[in-house]
């Protein structure tokens, strides 16, 4: 597509569904890597499938758990993923040979679990029971597997026994990497994974936070509240006294704690219906919503600025399970009841005239009806004259109107431009969405068995291509 025949004004939102991917079972979550290649998806018996989003092919199938795969977080290389399970562990998977790297089993069944950005071997788990685990493991994920409890950080003065609440949900702060937990109670604690020591707390609800979501570039938070209540915060720090002047022109701050400001509110005004993901859209001017409603598929966007509601997506009547957001499209991946995961793209419609200002657009074809003479060669005389149609020596004013372009005189080889070599052998790589981390290229499983339920996809083997990460 080219992107020059789109409307620059046009507010590019997800409207309607693409494509329809399945895994012959109940899915139950699913997450985008961080380049937008790969979709991985968990379901209901414990396996693990990723599918490579320009083929819509599976390239791994990863067994390992005995029950239902609550999460999926994706590293940002894109070659290590992590899995949390009911069966009370969450896997490290290495999805080069789609082997696994390391296992950590806990005292009860497994909610969700966040690999950190920039670390792999650095993630948290939210267990059932309510507990909290920061998980480090070392960078050749080998050796002891360190455990830090929220349970036993000590509470500031202000909330002493914020430690003691259960936790609901979690996410990684991503430029500094801190840890942010929500509780029963509605505190959100802002913890340092360096120490396990708990930086700051700020309470927006009473009610339980079901999730927390930032932005790409880390300065704005959505929170999912139990109270069916969606809540936007622009997030930034305290600065330094001892900060430097360039850190002192940066509206963030240099460090310290983070601050957390209330911008907006949404809900649903008509059905009250609690929300299932909650997220920014990939350029951070929408917020969007999964209704959690069992009898209907239901996404809400809004504009996160003005407050209004955008639109909203109808899907399948077989409810909503998990949503997860394209990094960098205006694309959408929704799990519904029956296990179908559905892809939700935006629909673009190319305006040839604002390439091309005096293009004129028709509705319906035109029959257009030729001239008699008009793709006629002219006529000469013995004399060398041009002739009109009716035999007579055409006039000055015709033969400027009927005159050919000339064509251009020949060059001298004196004259002409050296011929340029043109380098077809080097690779150059493309770093357009480059982020400083090496690239990871995952290669296709050629050994995967054919599956009878997708219609024939999987049949055959594959070819022996490398997918980009």
């Amino acid at each position: 597509m080219n992107l020059e025949l789109l409307d620059p004004f046009g507010q590019h939102t997800p409207e309607l569904v693409s494509e329809t991917l399945s895994i012959g079972g109940a899915t139950q979550c699913c997450q985008f890597n961080y380049k937008g290649h790969l979709l991985a998806a968990g379901d209901l018996s414990g396996e693990c499938f990723v599918w490579d989003m320009e083929t819509k092919s599976i390239v791994r199938k990863l067994t390992g758990h005995v029950a239902s795969v609550n999460t999926v977080s994706w590293s940002r290389s894109g070659r290590y993923l992590l899995t949390a399970s009911m069966d009370w562990k969450c896997i490290l998977w290495d999805l080069k040979d789609g082997s696994r790297v390391r296992t950590v089993h806990f005292g009860s069944p497994v909610e969700c679990a966040y690999l950190h950005p920039d670390k792999s071997n650095i993630f948290v788990a939210i267990l059932q029971s309510g507990s909290a685990f920061l998980i480090k493991l070392s960078e050749s994920f080998k050796g002891p597997i360190h455990r830090f409890d929220f349970a036993d950080s000590s509470s500031p003065e202000s909330t002493p026994n914020v430690h003691l609440e259960k936790c609901r949900s979690a996410c990684f702060e991503p430029t500094r990497g801190q840890v942010l937990i929500g509780t029963q109670k509605g505190h959100v604690v802002v913890l340092d994974i360096d120490n396990f020591k708990i930086a700051s707390v700020f309470r927006p609800c009473g009610s339980a936070i079901r999730g927390l979501k930032f932005d790409g570039k880390g300065r704005d938070l959505v929170i999912n509240v139990l109270d069916k209540t969606i809540r936007v915060f622009t997030v930034r720090r305290e600065r330094d006294d001892d900060g430097d002047e360039d850190d002192k022109d940066d509206d963030r701050g240099n460090g310290g704690n983070l601050l957390f400001e209330n911008e907006q509110r949404f809900q649903d005004s008509v059905n009250h219906f609690p929300w299932v993901q909650s997220f920014f859209s990939a350029d951070g001017e929408f917020v969007i919503g999964g209704s959690d409603v069992k009898y209907a598929h239901r996404i809400y966007i809004w504009n996160r600025h003005v407050g209004n509601l955008v639109k909203v997506l109808d899907g399948e009547k077989d409810g909503l399970v998990d949503l997860a957001p394209h990094p960098f499209k205006p694309m959408l991946a929704s799990v519904g009841m029956a296990g179908m995961v559905y892809i939700w793209t935006a629909s673009y419609k190319q305006s040839y005239t604002s390439l091309v200002p005096d293009f004129q657009e028709l509705d319906d074809n035109l029959e257009y009806i030729e001239r008699e003479s008009e793709f006629d060669e002219p006529e000469e005389d013995d004399d060398g004259n041009t002739l009109d149609s009716s035999g007579a020596v055409a006039t000055a004013t015709a033969l400027a109107t009927t005159a050919r372009p000339s064509k251009k005189p020949k060059l001298k080889d004196e004259d002409a431009e050296p011929d340029l070599e043109v380098d077809v052998c080097t690779i150059a790589p493309v770093n357009a969405f480059d982020d400083g981390v090496a690239a990871f290229v995952l290669p296709i499983n050629i050994d995967l068995p054919p599956d009878p339920q997708d219609g024939g996809c999987n049949a055959e083997p594959p070819w022996q291509w490398h997918i980009a990460v």
